[in-house]
Parts: structure tokens; C-alpha cells; sequence
């Protein structure tokens, strides 16, 4: 096929165009397709929306409320729109994360988007148990796709240990608490005669508070 006969996409991201590349990685660059990042609230998301004529709306926080209203206009338009999570669910994430979502809204209660793309099957089991499975599409994490990686060869494991954490690693004082105990747990179960190698890709200001040397993850094949 010719590639003037090639389609082109309208996709809207609703996100600024440097941190859209972050959270979908290479996934942008999947389908022939001209793109619009829209990063500030809008007065008449409707009225927008029609004047765009988008084929489809990206989003990675549905919970923002400017998003959420612009993607239930999307909905009544039948602008289709997928909800790609910018990191993972839990509890705490969904039901008790007071630092970001609490203080704007719910998080998929409801979902407003057509389609619900998430990490894992754990994390479609989540989002299944809230009666969302018919929406839920399982896609790993696109932006680790373009990561170095191999497969080691039978036997050949160094056994060096992984230990990591989000960026955003904690919600509240008490969760603090819990990562920076379990981070000295470790700092002192590793320091133990005969302990395996370890690298260390947790927040700069845990590895600070325990005088750790952080491994670059850029450095490291994810096949450890």
C-alpha cells in the first residue's frame, strides 16, 4: 500500500507532549496519525471537540477533573477514548491516595473512557473486581518498550537483586513510614556477609537518607 493511501489518525492526548512521550512511549509512533496535546482546561470541551474532530482521546489521569469532563463530552460526541494508567493500581491508589486524587475526585468510579489499558493481569484482576472488566485491555508498560533488554543464557544469572520504588512512593505520612522501614530492612538484610550484589533504583531521597548509591536504570538490561 502506497503511503498516500495511507490514513492518517486525529489523536488527541490529553497531556503535554514531552510527558505524553514518557507515559506511552513508543505506542505514539504505532499508527500514522497527527497529534494534538492539550495540556489546559478548557471553557467548552464540547464545543472543542467538534471543531477537532478527533478520532480518538488519549488520556493517562482520567481522576484530573478537567480531563474527566472533557472525556464524558468525548462519550456524547462518540469520540471513542482510551485510559492508558500512568502507573499501577492498588487500594491505596484508588481509595486512599489524599495527595492527588482525593482532592479532585474518584478515581474510576466511573470510568469515563471507552477502554481501560493497564499493566498486568493482577491489575485487570483489580479493575475487574470493580466492575470494569469488558473495558480493561492489558499493554505492559509502553514506555519501558524501547528499554535494552536480553535473554540470559541458561544458568548464566549473576543473582543480583533488584530493589526499587515509584517516584511517587509514598501517599500519606503513614505509608512513608512503612517504605522508609522496609528500605532499612533491607539496607541491613543486604549488608550481611555473603548477601548478593544489589541495585538500588528507589527515590533519590530514600537512597540519600540511607547513604545508597543509586544504579542508573538506563545502564541496567531489565533482564538483571
Amino acid at each position: 500500500m502506497s503511503g498516500a493511501n495511507v490514513r492518517r489518525y486525529r489523536i488527541l492526548v490529553l497531556n503535554t507532549e514531552p510527558d505524553a512521550r514518557r507515559v506511552f512511549g513508543a505506542a505514539l509512533d504505532a499508527v500514522p496519525a497527527d497529534y494534538t496535546f492539550l495540556a489546559h482546561h478548557l471553557m467548552d470541551p464540547g464545543q472543542y471537540l467538534e471543531s477537532l474532530a478527533p478520532d480518538l482521546v488519549l488520556v493517562s489521569l482520567e481522576w484530573i477533573p478537567q480531563w474527566r469532563i472533557l472525556v464524558a463530552a468525548a462519550r456524547r460526541l462518540q469520540i471513542p477514548s482510551v485510559y492508558v494508567v500512568d502507573g499501577v493500581l492498588d487500594w491505596s491508589y484508588v481509595w486512599e491516595n489524599e495527595a492527588y486524587i482525593l482532592e479532585q475526585g474518584t478515581c474510576l468510579q466511573p470510568l469515563m473512557s471507552n477502554v481501560l489499558c493497564v499493566v498486568s493481569q493482577h491489575q485487570a484482576r483489580l479493575a475487574a473486581h470493580m466492575g470494569l472488566g469488558e473495558a480493561v485491555r492489558v499493554v505492559g508498560l509502553p514506555r519501558l518498550d524501547a528499554a535494552a533488554r536480553c535473554i540470559p543464557e541458561a544458568g548464566a544469572r549473576s543473582g543480583r537483586i533488584l530493589v526499587t520504588t515509584a517516584n511517587t512512593w509514598s501517599l500519606n505520612d503513614a505509608h512513608a513510614e512503612s517504605v522508609r522501614a522496609a528500605i532499612a530492612d533491607l539496607v541491613e538484610y543486604f549488608s550481611r556477609p555473603g548477601s548478593p550484589p544489589v541495585a538500588w533504583r528507589i527515590a533519590p531521597e530514600l537512597a540519600q537518607e540511607h547513604g545508597l548509591e543509586l544504579d542508573s536504570a538506563s545502564s541496567i538490561e531489565l533482564a538483571m
